[in-house]
């Protein structure tokens, strides 16, 4: 397992062994520096351990010259490539990286037909789960959550910083910020999965400061799109609720957004020992999803039921495929409904618990990182 302490490392390597597998992790930004040392770490480690397959999530651990994909092919062993962020962000790991020995899994759906029209045959639809270890009901109605109360709650970061330090990096003027705000807003409002068409429409890469941008950067100013037009939706979306006064649960920068009046701003939480008690505390968890999924379903969506806990969330289409609207799955399309549904929800307690027990179920049934695991061992055995 090629990782470099990405958030899904604990719930993978667990729910692997759990499974009965067993793992050899290689955490290669600490213990190398380039490609070729990579690569002798990788020959060192298959040698001594005889792997089935290698995994890596989001193809961290490969190279943009493929030298990795090279040894792999060389000794005839199979990857699997498990994306939880858009590939087309990382179109500059991809190009040189192309084998019929690995199998790209997209927690996106909509992501298939792109990777494919790049050249990799074999590319599967693999959501996002929980970790059933991590999160589930609370047993014996005990919550041990000893921070604020409150009816609604929002994890989430404003992504200031990142945004931020990405203006930074391109050396991006301050005069060119509106038109980059304009170009996020339309961003958010279009159908399409990467902004590049957007940028283009608008000359945006034709203006003198971003003509000679490598492809790599190319891709660092759609991130960059992207996470502008994701932080502006998440602000307007949390301004709409104001009048239920919700905890905000993220980094201070919220402050910079929203008046401290109308929410209560608190520090990040740890994922794993404090998120399963947040959760179960509010009464009404918001889901806002990033808009690099146009249609896809973050993590929130499995982890919050799993808890048992309530969750309200923006509609993504893929959420027809894993829960019955309506039923196990409450969703707003607009700023006013999210108000409204938290107002009805907040005043049925009845109604509001039963969606939470049957969502609960759905998850731990069908939606755990041990069902997902399972599905791609599934489709590797398959492939190979």
């Amino acid at each position: 397992f090629l990782h470099s302490k990405h958030i899904l490392v604990n719930e993978l390597l667990n729910n692997l062994k759990a499974m009965g597998h067993t793992v050899r992790l290689i955490m290669f930004r600490e213990q190398v520096s380039d490609a070729s040392a990579v690569v002798n770490l990788l020959l060192q480690t298959i040698r001594d351990f005889k792997p089935d397959f290698v995994l890596t999530v989001n193809h961290l651990g490969f190279d943009a010259e493929g030298l990795v994909t090279g040894l792999l092919q060389k000794i005839h062993l199979p990857a699997a490539s498990w994306f939880v962020d858009s590939p087309m962000l990382n179109l500059h790991l991809l190009a040189s990286n192309k084998s019929g020995l690995c199998s790209i899994f997209l927690w996106d759906a909509d992501y298939i037909a792109d990777l494919k029209s790049l050249g990799f045959d074999r590319v599967y639809y693999l959501p996002l789960g929980t970790d059933e270890f991590q999160f589930k009901p609370l047993t014996g109605g005990i919550n041990r959550w000893s921070g604020p109360a409150g009816r609604v709650g929002f994890v989430g970061n404003s992504m200031k910083d990142a945004v931020t330090d990405k203006i930074r990096q391109l050396k991006i003027p301050r005069s060119l910020l509106p038109l980059l705000d304009r170009i996020a807003l339309e961003f958010h409002e279009s159908k399409d999965r990467r902004p590049i068409s957007l940028m283009e429409d608008f000359g945006l890469l034709n203006l003198e400061c971003l003509r000679r941008l490598s492809p790599a950067r190319v891709n660092d100013v759609e991130a960059l799109v992207v996470w502008r037009a994701t932080q502006i939706y998440r602000r307007d979306i949390i301004r709409s609720l104001a009048p239920l006064k919700p905890i905000i649960v993220g980094d201070q920068a919220w402050r910079d957004f929203l008046n401290p009046d109308d929410f209560q701003i608190r520090p990040p939480l740890n994922y794993y020992q404090e998120l399963p008690f947040f959760y179960p505390a509010c009464e009404v968890n918001l889901n806002i999803t990033s808009l690099q999924m146009k249609n896809g379903l973050n993590q929130r969506v499995f982890d919050v039921p799993a808890c048992g806990a309530f969750l309200l969330s923006d509609y993504r289409a893929q959420l027809e495929d894993k829960f019955e609207i309506g039923r196990e799955a409450v969703c707003y399309r607009e700023q006013g409904e999210a108000l409204e549904l938290a107002r009805f929800f907040l005043n049925h307690d009845e109604q509001r618990r039963a969606v939470a027990a049957r969502a609960c179920r759905r998850v731990l049934a069908e939606h755990t990182y041990r069902h997902r695991l399972a599905e791609m061992i599934k489709c590797l055995k398959r492939d190979y």
